[in-house]
């Protein structure tokens, strides 16, 4: 029989266990000019993954980067997205989604002011990527900011690599509605 949650809403157990937050609890971090709001930490999740939902400034976002054994997954909730996925620009909108397997370069930038984009890291490798490449924050409305150098280097030892900034690329409406027959990187449209 389900029982709803023992512990007040809006704070994670720190162990596997049943908790819910409302929309924008969670723990914040500061990267760049954007905050993640980790939302499920591997503490929660018995080490199968995290989740952070993504928010920041139009032209924000993430460097290129890739993750050696960890799988990321995104889902844009609200705004456009660019993503930059092995040399190819994919611009997202509301409903559209993207697989990111391990190894894969991949980079971000918002291209509007609402944009909120829920993300999990799926596997053990990132563990703590978010508190390193940021700094504690005290909600989820962000200021503009670079990411340090130091920060990279502390998250570097995340599982992440930094191979350089996101080229000026156009990106390209995401009209793919299919799944590829094989592990590779892909964004299919909403609905697809």
């Amino acid at each position: 029989m389900w029982r709803p949650p023992t512990r007040p809403l809006g704070l994670r157990p720190g162990a596997e266990g049943l908790y819910a937050l409302r929309d924008g609890q969670g723990e914040y971090h500061l990267i760049g000019g954007m905050v993640a709001t980790l939302i499920a930490r591997q503490a929660e999740t018995g080490g199968a993954f995290e989740a952070a939902v993504l928010t920041g400034s139009v032209g924000t976002g993430l460097l290129l980067h890739r993750h050696g054994a960890t799988d990321a997954a995104l889902y844009v909730l609200v705004g456009r997205l660019e993503q930059q996925m092995d040399g190819q620009a994919h611009l997202l909108t509301a409903g559209d989604h993207a697989l990111v397997p391990a190894g894969t370069a991949q980079g971000l930038r918002r291209q509007n002011w609402r944009m909120r984009l829920p993300g999990w890291s799926i596997g053990t490798g990132l563990a703590g990527g978010y508190p390193a490449l940021g700094a504690p924050f005290s909600r989820p409305v962000q200021p503009e900011l670079e990411i340090p150098q130091a920060r990279l280097d502390a998250a570097a030892a995340t599982d992440t690599e930094f191979p350089g900034l996101l080229p000026a690329v156009a990106p390209v409406l995401v009209t793919v509605a299919g799944l590829p027959a094989a592990t590779r990187p892909y964004v299919p449209q909403d609905g697809g």
